[in-house]
């Protein structure tokens, strides 16, 4: 008889309904009435679960389509007052009337006003929480595919010229700078026979009066930049560019300081990384930049002033020159400068590529967390020179690390720190900071299953917005995605094109070749993938 009252009070009946509408009136005897309304909430319940259950893999598009997101807080505003009735029409039912609750003891009725007040609050907070998130991702989705280019990551101003002497434009972190060759070379193989290496005096017609150190590349060795990012697929070849970018204190403007060429084979997820050293010299540029210097390549120093002064022009301050010159580099302020290094590493590895990843320090971050970390086996112990403490990401301080070579659990900040440090008892340079980032990369696609991925794919989304930024279409990323899941440890190959392995940093026509060679042959004798799903197909399946 207890049970039976319980059932039939309003409050109990208002906490039915807030856990399914309709449960309410049913229980307190209004079956019909409960029906009806339960039937919307029956639906919308029914038809997650068919999604869940056989369209997993459009999870993944929808979560990207502006339609999509639109179309959920529209459904969500709507559940709000639909699931906001359902209670207080329950509450009413078994109640009977205002009045009837008015006849009761003071004590009751400040109960029951108390309960429909707390079910309200949390109805309100629960569909709340799913219109922020849902505009939150929003907002991070338009970021991380914004055609105009990743403006919510860095305030970068190219306004400045390189070559300003208030400004040295890639003067920071003298320690990168590499040591000169020992011999200058005078000669190199170029498609008429040799090709001039010495310096010149004479500035070239560039736009800032280059003195030229480098080959003049011939232009017939560049191949056309042909394709587009939507059209990826289509030499069944993936060839996608991920950088690692670093911009604040200290630094003009933006650096790319991790730049890695991932290559995969469409059909059999046969894969291969190329880390490219940032502080290479005279790289070839795309056909439609390469009148921008005499030697077609962006060259050793750019100014008089940089020369007298040791500013080397290294690889990695080719976006902020392209940004700040679109006579020579064309695109959308924003962009201009990532296109350009989109096609100076094509001409330096002979393949479109065909997009890019960017992140930067704290995006690297806020993923690795958001994916619940790294587990990976680090084969040397990673331990900061004392002098050089290593600096948090987030600009707060340094850190002293000592990472034991063996298994490790690595959160984000400690990902990236075993990525990003540099100045390592024993392995004191970028090269082997290269090869742990690859290391990196390797755990992360180990450690990510692209299915279990779509279960929290909207805290994935909402935790890389204003770090993380692509031009690959996000109609293609449930594709994509099912392309990872082919992709394992086992069939990945690493490259690194460093000196100790025979790449010098000051590159000429024969050892661009050498490199070009060397990517041609990236995958040979690289086993077959095991997962399932494919770029070219239906994306990813689960």
């Amino acid at each position: 008889m207890r049970l039976r009252s319980l059932l039939h009070s309003p409050g109990m009946a208002a906490v039915l309904s807030f856990l399914l509408p309709g449960l309410g009136q049913a229980a307190s005897g209004r079956l019909r009435r409960g029906a009806l309304i339960a039937i919307p909430a029956v639906i919308i319940t029914v038809a997650i679960a068919v999604v869940l259950i056989f369209f997993r893999h459009d999870i993944l598009d929808a979560a990207l389509m502006p339609q999509w997101q639109m179309a959920i807080l529209i459904v969500d505003l709507m559940a709000l007052g639909y699931h906001t009735w359902a209670i207080v029409d329950a509450y009413l039912v078994a109640g009977g009337t205002f009045r009837a609750v008015g006849r009761a003891s003071t004590t009751a009725r400040f109960g029951a006003a108390l309960m429909l007040a707390a079910l309200l609050t949390t109805t309100v907070g629960i569909h709340g929480y799913i219109a922020v998130a849902d505009a939150s991702g929003q907002q991070a989705v338009n970021c991380i595919t914004d055609p105009n280019g990743p403006e919510c990551m860095f305030a970068v101003d190219a306004t400045q010229p390189p070559g300003d002497p208030t400004v040295p434009p890639y003067a920071d972190d003298a320690t990168d700078t590499p040591a000169p060759p020992t011999g200058t070379p005078t000669s190199g193989p170029t498609a008429s026979g040799t090709a001039s290496e010495t310096a010149s005096d004479t500035p070239s017609s560039s736009p800032v009066g280059v003195v030229v150190k480098a080959p003049t590349y011939p232009l017939e060795m560049l191949p056309p930049s042909t394709g587009t990012a939507t059209d990826w697929a289509n030499d069944g070849m993936l060839n996608l560019l991920l950088i690692g970018a670093d911009a604040g204190a200290g630094r003009w403007s933006l650096r790319t300081d991790t730049i890695i060429l991932l290559q995969v084979d469409i059909a059999t997820g046969r894969s291969a990384m190329y880390g490219i050293p940032r502080n290479l010299f005279n790289i070839p540029l795309a056909p439609e930049s390469a009148a921008a210097f005499a030697c077609h390549c962006f060259p050793q120093y750019l100014t008089a002033y940089d020369e007298r002064h040791n500013y080397q022009n290294y690889l990695y301050g080719l976006y902020v020159y392209a940004e700040a010159h679109p006579k020579y580099f064309p695109g959308a302020n924003g962009v201009r400068g990532f296109k350009a290094l989109e096609g100076a590493i094509g001409q330096l590895t002979g393949v479109h590529v065909d997009g890019m990843i960017l992140v930067n320090l704290m995006g690297f971050v806020h993923l690795v967390d958001a994916l619940g970390g790294v587990d990976m086996n680090t084969p040397y112990r990673v331990q900061t020179l004392k002098a050089f403490p290593y600096p948090d990401a987030d600009g707060s301080g340094h850190t002293a690390l000592n990472i034991a070579a063996g298994q490790h659990h690595f959160n984000g900040a400690m990902a990236l720190a075993y990525a990003r440090v540099r100045h390592v008892i024993g392995y004191d340079s970028d090269y082997y900071r290269m090869s742990r980032q690859q290391l990196v990369i390797k755990a992360l696609r180990d450690n990510l299953n692209p299915c279990a991925l779509l279960s929290r794919i909207s805290s994935v989304i909402t935790s890389l917005g204003g770090t993380f930024w692509t031009d690959m279409p996000k109609a293609d990323a449930s594709k994509l995605a099912g392309l990872a899941s082919k992709i394992a440890g086992t069939n990945v190959k690493s490259y690194t094109f460093t000196p100790s392995n025979g790449y010098a940093e000051y590159l000429t026509v024969d050892r661009v070749n050498k490199i070009r060679n060397a990517v041609a042959h990236g995958l040979d004798g690289v086993p077959a993938g095991s997962g399932s799903g494919g770029g070219g197909g239906g994306g990813v399946g689960c």
